[in-house]
């Protein structure tokens, strides 16, 4: 690169560079992974056992940790196992798992705002991998789920403020 090139790139990084810094305006977080969100008790049909809840709470927490806030509950994720079946298929020896959860999102005043289920058939694995796929399908609809709430509140406020 000549001494050229290089002296009018600086020159470029140093005036533009207060305006590519955040400035109070944009301090708050817009993105739908910065709103903070509550995980409240798991539920499951009365079959299941305690150690199989223990292992979808446990899949919860591991699929929401990275991808959504976690202090100052705005919202709170509803989690539940609705299904966790074994089966065999004729051709198989070995035993799959199929599995259904529900994530339902919910407001600060316990409104339903949105809902997503996440399912899974895992051949030749265990209870868990089936709870673990069925939580992460589900968990990566959340954020669009989560960024459609906040729009429409945005414009209903926009509005209300007219």
């Amino acid at each position: 690169m000549s001494p050229r090139i290089l002296r009018n790139s600086l020159v470029a990084i140093l005036f533009f560079a207060p305006f590519l810094s955040p400035g109070p305006a944009d301090a708050a977080p817009k993105s739908p992974s910065a709103h903070a969100i509550r995980v409240a008790p798991a539920t499951a049909p009365k079959t299941v056992d305690e150690r199989t809840l223990a292992t979808f709470r446990d899949a919860v927490g591991r699929n929401l940790s990275g991808s959504l806030g976690t202090s100052g509950a705005a919202f709170t994720v509803s989690p539940a196992l609705i299904q966790l079946r074994k089966y065999t298929d004729d051709g198989r020896r070995e035993p799959g798992f199929y599995c259904i959860v529900d994530l339902a999102l919910r407001d600060e005043h316990g409104d339903l705002v949105g809902s997503t289920r996440g399912r899974a058939l895992a051949t030749s694995a265990t209870a868990t991998d089936a709870m673990d796929a069925a939580v992460h399908a589900a968990a990566a609809r959340l954020p669009e789920i989560l960024q459609a709430t906040l729009a429409a509140r945005k414009a209903t406020t926009a509005i209300a403020a007219r």
